[in-house]
């Protein structure tokens, strides 16, 4: 069946080169059939074939939109980029616009948590709103004592003996953020955070004030795995 797939998909392409549907239903398929090299090469050949026949316009945009979607859906977060950079500025006020810029920030965000090697933010939660200063802790806590320090987070599973955390250090400069494993007992995460364990992918905050007390703000809005 994939090969007839394909087959109908080259038949229309030979009839038509630059046909925009054909061409990125083609690699599409090629993508979902895991066959990212053969992808790669089919890329570029629809590219190739739509630029003989005109200059990549803002209508093209839909076909480089699709065909990265379908890379990051892979994970494969350097082909959606490349892709991506292909994309024809669309009408910023059309739907497609608003398609491209909710992709752009998913893309950010992936190829942030692939630097990291960790994912600490949710991905709702706007890139230019991230590292910059705390989302849920207070500057202040019910002492009236300063925050000293913070770190967003996530949390990776609940243990017998407590909960085992993921954090990073809050640098500005991508390469400067350094990712942490920090486990709490379960009577340190009841006092810090005021309440039971949070389901794993759970993501908080973890700050620690200038009474040297801990705190743990739950990220009520993105509550993890039941």
């Amino acid at each position: 069946m994939s090969r007839d797939v394909e087959e109908a998909l080259r038949l229309r392409i030979a009839a038509v080169p630059a046909d925009e549907e054909a061409n990125t239903a083609l690699v599409v398929h090629l993508i979902a059939s895991s066959r990212y090299r053969a992808a790669d090469a089919e890329w570029r050949a629809a590219l190739a074939r739509i630029r003989r026949a005109r200059a990549l316009g803002h209508h093209d945009a839909a076909m480089c939109l699709a065909v990265a979607e379908a890379w990051l859906a892979r994970s494969e977060v350097a082909r959606a980029r490349s892709v991506f950079s292909e994309l024809p500025p669309p009408d910023g006020t059309s739907e497609l616009g608003h398609a491209a810029r909710m992709f752009a920030h998913r893309l950010g965000d992936a190829e942030e948590a692939m630097l990291l090697g960790e994912s600490v933010y949710p991905q709702a939660v706007p890139l230019a709103q991230r590292w910059v200063a705390p989302r849920l802790l207070p500057p202040t806590n019910l002492k009236g004592f300063g925050l000293r320090e913070w770190f967003p987070g996530r949390v990776v599973e609940r243990t017998n003996a407590g909960v085992l955390l993921v954090v990073a250090t809050p640098a500005t400069t991508p390469s400067a953020r350094m990712v942490v494993e920090k486990e709490v007992t379960l009577g340190e995460w009841r006092l810090a955070a005021g309440c039971a364990p949070s389901p794993a992918d759970t993501y908080l905050e973890v700050g620690t004030y200038e009474d040297d007390a801990l705190c743990i703000l739950v990220d009520l809005k993105h509550p993890g795995s039941p």
